[in-house]
């Protein structure tokens, strides 16, 4: 009877010790999946500090070098790589479709740049589709809309919309609704190219001011308890030995 409760006792007191091992190890999990998505925020928040003060060309690097692959992702439900891609857009169609030494987006020819400028139109197209009633992303793809001449019409459509309700997030924005206000009248008759010309001339240098006085304050996109929690909900899992080996986090 005594070698057999010895026996019991010892087998709870293994038991017990996995048991404790083992919601350690999940706590570790769990930890960890908050740093990935954390470490992405911080991250995210990071290059579009550089993008909003015009630092293009080091955002361009930053997302590369977290996303070397940007090129070929994809609009998802993934709150991270969503933002890689818009920062990414709004880079390339700030430097004019011209990405240096960026895999993916060669730039050393007029058909190259302007596929990098559809690359940027497409992403951030997908990503309206997603938020329809998001202000911040009708400026965005109305921006990278106004690159090109061909999308002027919707481009227009988008900017004035948000600006009608004082809804602007960036001087690029307000410059590229004064460039399609002043050069849309031109292609039109003379008898009713100046009428109109003449109504948006006011216009145009209310959003030049505009985008002189925002220079460097561009509306920042802070991410929401919701965005969080869903990026959170999607982080891989990872291990407590991966973490203590020190293994790269990336989302």
């Amino acid at each position: 009877m005594m070698r057999w409760k010895r026996s019991l006792g010892l087998t709870l007191l293994v038991g017990g010790l996995g048991l404790v091992g083992f919601q350690r190890d999940a706590r570790a999990c769990d930890n960890a999946v908050f740093s990935r998505v954390d470490l992405g925020i911080a991250w995210a928040k990071r290059t579009e500090g550089k993008l909003n003060r015009g630092r293009n060309k080091e955002t361009v690097e930053a997302v590369l070098a977290r996303h070397p692959r940007v090129h070929t992702m994809d609009v998802t439900h993934d709150v991270i790589g969503n933002r890689a891609l818009r920062i990414m857009a709004l880079a390339v169609v700030r430097l004019h479709g011209e990405v240096a030494k960026a895999k993916g987006f060669p730039s050393g020819t007029p058909e190259q740049k302007q596929a990098n400028l559809e690359w940027s139109a497409d992403r951030l197209r997908k990503l309206y589709a997603r938020h329809p009633d998001d202000a911040t992303l009708r400026c965005d793809l109305g921006e990278v809309l106004a690159a090109q001449q061909k999308h002027w019409s919707e481009a227009f459509e988008l900017l004035d919309n948000v600006e009608q309700r004082d809804l602007m997030v960036s001087p690029p924005g307000y410059d590229a609704l004064a460039k399609i206000r002043t050069e849309r009248h031109q292609k039109r008759p003379a008898f009713l190219a100046a009428p109109g010309g003449e109504l948006d001339r006011l216009r145009v240098e209310l959003e030049k001011a505009r985008s002189v006085r925002m220079d460097g304050k561009s509306v920042p996109r802070p991410m929401n308890a919701k965005d969080v929690a869903r990026g959170r909900a999607q982080a891989p899992q990872t291990t407590r030995s991966a973490r203590y080996r020190g293994a790269r986090i990336d989302i």
